[in-house]
C-alpha cells in the first residue's frame, strides 16, 4: 500500500494514510462496492455505508442492530415523526465516537451529514488501521475471554469451596461443643493421672528395688537350703558308717537316735521356716509384677493423653485458621455487597434523571404542539383577515416564523437531550466494566488489559 504517515497531534501512535485506490480494494474484500469517485466526493450515503462496515468490522455491531435501537428508542416517545433519521445517524456517531478515540483520529457529526473529502480519507484510514490491528490481536482476545469466562468458574467454584468450608466448619464447632465435656473429663483425668505418677513411679523404684533384694535374699536362702539337704545326705552317710561299725548297744543307739532325730527336726524346722519365707518373697515378687503392670498401663494412658492433646491443638490450630479465613472472606463480600449497592444508587439516580428528562421532554413538546396550533388558529384568522389589513398578515407570518424558530430550538434541545443519555449510558457501562474488574481483582483472578501500540 501506498501513502503517507499521518501523525496525529497528541497521539502516542501513528499510521499510514491510505490512497483512495487501496481503500476501494481493501473495502471490496469484504463485498462492499465503493468506487474511487466516491470517495473523492464522498455523500453521506457513502461514508455511512463505509463506517458501518468498519464498525461492524470492529465491534460486530450491525445495521439491523443500531436500526432496532433507534426503534426501541423510538417507541418511547410520542411523536417519533419528529426525529427522522437524525436519531440513527446519533447511534452511529456514538459507537464512531468511541472507536475513533481508541483509533486516535478525530470524528464530528458533520463528517457524517457533510463529509470532507481529506478529512473522511483519514478518518477511514485510521478505523482500517484498527480493525487490521484487531484482526491481528483476534486470537489473543479471544484467549483473554476464555481466560475470563475460566477465571469467573474458578471464582463460582471458589464460592462453592468457600460454602462447603463453611459447613464443614459448622459441623466441626458441633462436633467439637457435643464432645467438650468428655475433653473435659478426660482432662480432669489427665490431671489426676500426673498428679498420681510421681508417687507410682516412686513406689515402683522402692519395690524394683526391694524385688532386687528378695531376690538376692531368695538366692541365699536356696544356697542354704542346698547346703542343708548335703549336711543331711552326709550325716545319714555318716549315721550309716557309724551303725555298721559300732556295737549294737541299746542305749547308745536310742541316743544316736535322739540325737538324729532332733538334728532332723531341727533342719526340718529350719527348711520350713526357709519355705515359708520363698513363699512370703514369692508373694511379695507377684505384688511387685502386678505394680509394674499398673505403672506399664499409666505410662500407656500418659502417652495417649499427649498424643490426645496434641491433635486438639492441632484441631484448634486449624480451627483457628478456618475461622480467619472466613471473616477476611466475609469482610471481602461486605466491602462487593457496598460497592454493588453504591452502584446500584448511581443506576437508580440516572434512571430518575433520564425519566425526569423524558418528562420535562414530553412537557416540552405538548407545549410546543399547543403553541403550534394557537399559532395556526392564528394564521388562519389571518389569512381571513388579510384583505382587511396587511399589518396582520405581516405579524402573523412573523408569528409562524417564531413557531419555526420554537420548533428547530426544541428539536436541538431534544438532540442534547439525546446526546446527555447516551453520554449517561456510556459512563453506567464503563462504571460497570469498572466494577467488574475490581470485582475480579478482588477474587484474586487474573485478567488480562491488551492495547494497540
Amino acid at each position: 500500500m501506498s501513502g503517507d504517515p499521518y501523525d496525529q497531534a497528541g497521539s502516542n501512535f501513528s499510521f499510514v494514510i491510505l490512497s483512495l485506490p487501496d481503500i476501494s480494494e481493501w473495502i471490496a474484500n469484504y463485498e462492499v462496492s465503493v468506487s474511487v469517485e466516491e470517495l473523492t466526493k464522498p455523500t453521506p450515503q457513502t461514508v455511512e455505508v463505509v463506517y458501518t462496515l468498519l464498525l461492524e468490522l470492529y465491534k460486530g455491531i450491525t445495521t439491523e442492530e443500531i436500526e432496532n435501537t433507534k426503534l426501541r428508542m423510538l417507541e418511547q416517545q410520542e411523536n417519533p415523526e419528529l426525529y427522522g433519521d437524525i436519531l440513527y445517524y446519533h447511534i452511529l456517531y456514538h459507537h464512531l465516537s468511541r472507536m475513533a478515540q481508541i483509533a486516535n483520529v478525530a470524528i464530528t457529526f458533520q463528517d457524517l451529514t457533510r463529509p470532507d473529502p481529506r478529512r473522511t480519507v483519514r478518518i477511514i484510514s485510521g478505523f482500517i488501521n484498527l480493525v487490521k490491528f484487531r484482526q491481528s490481536q483476534m486470537p489473543d482476545v479471544m484467549d483473554l475471554k476464555t481466560a475470563n469466562e475460566e477465571s469467573f468458574e474458578r471464582r463460582d467454584k471458589a464460592a462453592w469451596e468457600k460454602a462447603q468450608a463453611e459447613g464443614r466448619l459448622r459441623d466441626y464447632k458441633e462436633e467439637r461443643a457435643s464432645e467438650q465435656p468428655e475433653v473435659d473429663q478426660l482432662k480432669g483425668r489427665i490431671a489426676a493421672i500426673k498428679d498420681e505418677l510421681p508417687g507410682l513411679q516412686k513406689g515402683y523404684q522402692k519395690a524394683n528395688e526391694a524385688r532386687t533384694a528378695l531376690k538376692k535374699e531368695q538366692l541365699v536362702l536356696v544356697q542354704r537350703v542346698q547346703k542343708l539337704n548335703e549336711m543331711i545326705i552326709a550325716k545319714s552317710e555318716r549315721n550309716d558308717e557309724l551303725r555298721a561299725r559300732l556295737v549294737d548297744d541299746p542305749e547308745l543307739f536310742q541316743k544316736n537316735i535322739r540325737e538324729a532325730t532332733e538334728a532332723l527336726n531341727n533342719i526340718r524346722q529350719l527348711v520350713a521356716a526357709e519355705d515359708a519365707k520363698s513363699r512370703d518373697l514369692k508373694t511379695r515378687l507377684d505384688w511387685l509384677a502386678s505394680v509394674e503392670t499398673d505403672v506399664a498401663l499409666a505410662t500407656d494412658v500418659s502417652k495417649t493423653v499427649v498424643a490426645e492433646r496434641e491433635k486438639l491443638a492441632e484441631a484448634d490450630k486449624a480451627l483457628r485458621e478456618i475461622e480467619l479465613e472466613f471473616n477476611k472472606k466475609a469482610i471481602e463480600h461486605r466491602e462487593m455487597a457496598t460497592k454493588r449497592e453504591h452502584l446500584s444508587r448511581q443506576l437508580d439516580h440516572a434512571t430518575e434523571k433520564f425519566h425526569r428528562a423524558q418528562r420535562h421532554g414530553d412537557d416540552s413538546r405538548l407545549q410546543a404542539e399547543a403553541t403550534a396550533q394557537q399559532l395556526r388558529e392564528a394564521y388562519d384568522q389571518g389569512l381571513k383577515e388579510r384583505s382587511v389589513t396587511s399589518d396582520k398578515a405581516e405579524e402573523v407570518r412573523r408569528m409562524v416564523a417564531e413557531v419555526e424558530a420554537q420548533i428547530i430550538e426544541y428539536v436541538a434541545k431534544e438532540e442534547r437531550l439525546l446526546n446527555d443519555m447516551l453520554s449517561a449510558y456510556s459512563v453506567f457501562r464503563d462504571r460497570t466494566e469498572h466494577y467488574i474488574d475490581n470485582l475480579t481483582k478482588r477474587l484474586s483472578l487474573k485478567t488480562v488489559a491488551q492495547q494497540p501500540s
